[in-house]
């Protein structure tokens, strides 16, 4: 009989509450091995809180996560939180790139990259070096190896966080508006890598206002409003033919925007 890997992340019935306001309400997810989800909504969806939930960062109030088949963050039955140690080796199995550029300051390109590697997989400093050099060479930047995050513009410091998390080889990349915090002029250089990824069948879940990217790089769309997954297609599908009212009137406001910028003078 043919077994069948489970997916790399799975998540059914996820609750997230902050006081009296449900900001995820019942929302579910799988995401199978090489595909590319895009999560796509208005502000205050829960958009980048699913993530959250989905790497233990924010862990939800009800519903169950699966890592590769592996329960996150409590031990299976649901009874007991894991130790603070098994959660870390969880969450080193995810890679994360947020909105904000999260590089450490006082290291090189080549030094942030390399410690994950060295702290967490306690890799040898030479091998660590060696990988990290590759991987900025993936994404670019080879020859900003030993420059500070002082000395990169934003969209060099997003490309030093994606190789920061490929040199982990995570079963899953998590990308959370990678591009909100850059001018526009940079935001094409790191769409890129990402179109590069999702071309090289990276398993990935992307939250993004882009939706020209969301069109072309994704598998899947998700839309979300108001914490509930309301469609789910692909992206022929959704952009072509939603089939809910909420997603139509999302894609109406959000597409004349982009017709008003190209509109000739």
């Amino acid at each position: 009989m043919l077994m069948t890997a489970p997916p790399p992340i799975s998540a059914t019935g996820i609750v997230k509450r902050f006081g009296a306001a449900t900001v995820l309400d019942d929302v579910s997810l799988t995401v199978a091995r090489g595909e590319v989800v895009c999560v796509i909504g208005p502000s205050g969806s829960g958009k980048s809180t699913l993530l959250r939930c989905l790497s233990w960062l924010a862990p939800p109030d009800a519903g169950r996560i699966e890592l590769a088949g592996e329960r996150l963050g409590l031990v299976d039955g649901g009874e007991r939180l894991r130790s603070a140690a098994e959660i870390r080796r969880q969450r080193s199995r995810i890679g994360m790139v947020f909105q904000g550029l999260n590089l450490w300051p006082h290291l090189t390109a080549a030094g942030n990259v390399m410690e994950g590697l060295v702290t967490v997989r306690r890799m040898p400093k030479a091998k660590a070096r060696e990988l990290a050099l590759a991987h900025l060479d993936r994404v670019g930047l080879l020859a900003k190896a030993d420059a500070y995050p002082a000395r990169l513009s934003g969209g060099q410091q997003q490309r030093v966080a994606i190789a920061r998390a490929l040199a982990m080889e995570p079963e899953i990349l998590f990308f959370d508006e990678p591009t909100s915090a850059l001018d526009p002029e940079l935001v094409g250089e790191v769409l890129d890598v990402m179109g590069a990824l999702a071309r090289q069948h990276t398993t990935m879940v992307v939250v993004t206002h882009e939706m020209s990217f969301a069109a072309e790089a994704a598998d899947r769309i998700l839309f979300m409003d108001e914490g509930r997954v309301v469609e789910e297609a692909t992206p022929a599908s959704f952009f072509g033919n939603p089939r809910e009212e909420r997603s139509r009137r999302f894609l109406d406001r959000t597409l004349s925007r982009y017709r008003l910028l190209v509109r000739s003078p």
